[in-house]
């Protein structure tokens, strides 16, 4: 038999136990599904046992043996705990499904011979596998390793079982060993996905022997270099970066698991110009024959790229067919890049006649205080005031009942003043409708409105922002807009940067709308877009960015930290996708320090510096 597999020794945990749920079931055999009399379900097939608790907690057998357990809430002193705020959801079971919900929040298992569909919304996910029955896991992109304290794997695509059998999943998912053995999804390593995000996983169950290859991209380290990024306080962990445009090697490995057989398999190397999407810059193709039991590993030299990101995806083919797609993150020279902007010539005046006229407006403040959410060292008031576009908006307004001079911040929560409101449309950034009449833009003038406010209060005497995510663009652009009083920036995985570019187009949260050109999206989206607002960012500030993050797309971040004039900037360049890392949690720490002793970046006339 002529079959390729790249095993890593990992933990296959987060599909592990789904899949080996319906392990050695043939397609021909029911799944028997029974709601028992205590409000639990119970699965039943040939290779598998499943339980689903009446609270919805999933425990999964192979062979009398626990594989999987979990599903949503906390692992505290080594027993599921639903979170405080979770209500117990209810479970019921339709034919060969079982749903699990609570609110608008779900998770339903459909269950089936030889696969397992979850499908969750809302609930924070997690499960714990048995690294008795994970024995390793297959890990596209990256190199593998037996499982142990703080090791983890994102973007695993299979595992292998004990008993030799295969399970592969239809979404990358992260198997790790923090505290405990686990298993999240890749996007969202601190295992939580938030209500409004979908998920959908299928485990297949087959034998090991039919494994689809796991060719590696695997970066070399000639070439590779930390030293530029990390020079001036930055962290980050994962990021292939390499130092020197002209030196960067690959290589990709592929392993034959037969016993008996050679076979010639044929790689194909591509390389394009921008992320995961862009032109093709670089292609090669070479054939190697494995002998059985053997791995052979290819290697090539690119030639120069220009600094930024790149995308490089490796295909193994044998006999006309695709064995493995692996693709993985190249970023070069990124203390060099500085990609055009993409300003209007029109883009100053745009913005000072905005903020002239929304400060022309009067607030027209009323505040009544809510004695019942006060405390002994904060009052609390409802606040109504004139938006920037003389609608009324209402929130909270929280204030130290010890007088004097207090820092005060937008949404962000600390021992002083916080204003707290609604994003219009919840930030969703996806009305487009002209430069004067998107969502970005009316999130952004909000923002500025509600610094505006806290600024005229006199018991304010210093600004800080924070925001992740669809709040990271609106307080860049607040900031850089006017930093007087700005004392600090706090962002991470924000969207939306570099929203406007033109030949290397954003794919990302709060994209071109599908009925929208491009040419349409940009000459709107050129306004709002943080890239064009960098130069006059001179707020200190932090950010972060995860290079496999879809949607928060790294290259416009980068770009953006590198056109900033700010005297204090760092940043956290990680592996991974949209999630606050441990790189951005150590800056968060040293942010912090920084800002005891740190004073306001700059006044009115730094606002809309020409660049």
């Amino acid at each position: 038999m002529k079959h390729f597999a790249r095993f890593i020794g990992l933990g296959l945990l987060y599909c592990m136990a789904i899949s080996c749920a319906t392990l050695h079931a043939n397609d021909t055999e029911e799944v028997k599904v029974t709601k028992q009399e205590d409000g639990s379900v119970s699965i039943r097939a040939v290779g598998y046992q499943a339980i689903i608790s009446a609270n919805g907690l999933l425990s999964l057998y192979v062979d009398d043996n626990i594989v999987l357990e979990g599903g949503y809430g906390a692992w505290i002193k080594r027993q599921w705990q639903l979170w405080p705020d979770t209500p117990k959801p209810t479970v019921n079971a339709y034919g060969s499904v079982v749903a699990v919900r609570s609110g608008d929040r779900r998770i339903e298992y459909t269950f089936a011979p030889t696969t397992i569909g979850l499908e969750t919304e809302g609930y924070e996910l997690l499960f714990t596998y048995n690294p008795e029955i994970v024995t390793s896991v297959t890990v596209p992109g990256h190199k593998g390793g037996p499982l142990g304290p703080r090791k983890g794997y994102s973007g695993t695509t299979g595992m292998i079982l004990n008993n030799g059998r295969m399970i592969s999943y239809s979404t990358p998912l992260h198997v790790g060993y923090q505290l405990t053995p686990r298993v999240v999804p890749t996007n969202y390593l601190n295992g939580a996905t938030k209500r409004g995000n979908l998920l959908k996983v299928t485990f297949k169950f087959e034998d090991a022997s039919v494994a689809q290859g796991i060719g590696a991209v695997v970066i070399r380290k000639q070439g590779m270099s930390y030293g530029d990024l990390v020079k001036d306080g930055s962290v980050g962990q994962g990021l292939k970066h390499f130092t020197q445009p002209d030196e960067i090697t690959l290589q990709a490995s592929q392993s034959n698991t037969s016993s008996t057989d050679s076979d010639t398999i044929t790689y194909e190397l591509t390389v394009r110009n921008h992320y995961y999407q862009g032109k093709a810059v670089h292609r090669d193709r070479a054939s190697a024959t494995i002998k059985a039991g053997q791995t052979h590993t290819q290697h090539w030299s690119i030639p120069r790229l220009e600094p930024g990101f790149y995308y490089a995806t490796v295909t193994a083919t044998l006999d006309g067919k695709e064995l493995t797609r692996t693709e993985d993150v190249l970023a070069i020279a990124l203390p060099q890049y500085r990609p055009a902007l993409t300003r209007p010539e029109d883009f100053s005046a745009f913005w000072k006649n905005k903020l002239a006229d929304m400060r022309r407006r009067p607030f027209n403040v009323q505040l009544t205080e809510l004695e019942n959410r006060g405390s002994t060292t904060h009052r609390v008031y409802r606040i109504e005031f004139d938006r920037h576009d003389g609608q009324r908006i209402s929130g909270t307004l929280t204030v130290p009942r010890e007088p004097g001079k207090h820092l005060a911040s937008l949404r962000a929560k600390h021992d002083g003043i916080v204003l707290d409101v609604a994003w219009p449309e919840k930030a969703t950034f996806r009305t487009w409708r002209n430069r004067d009449d998107n969502n970005l833009l009316e999130c952004i003038l909000l923002a500025r409105r509600c610094l505006d406010y806290l600024k005229s209060r006199p018991d304010v005497d210093r600004l800080f922002l924070a925001g992740a995510s669809r709040g990271g663009p609106i307080n860049w652009v607040a900031a850089a807009l006017d930093p007087d009083k700005i004392v600090g920036l706090s962002i991470h995985v924000p969207t939306s940067f570099g929203c406007s570019w033109i030949d290397k187009k954003y794919v990302g949260w709060g994209g071109k709308p599908a009925d929208m050109s491009w040419k349409q999206y940009t000459s709107m989206a050129a306004y709002v877009d943080p890239v064009n607002h960098a130069p006059n960012m001179v707020v200190p500030f932090i950010n972060a960015y995860g290079d496999q993050d879809k949607l928060a797309p790294p290259p416009g971040i980068e770009a953006a930290f590198q056109l900033s004039p700010a005297k204090w900037k760092r940043m956290s360049r990680d592996g991974g996708g949209h999630t606050r890392t441990p790189g951005f949690r150590r800056l968060q720490k040293e942010f912090a320090e920084y800002l005891k002793t740190a004073t306001p970046a700059g006044g009115d006339d730094r606002i809309l510096k020409e660049h």
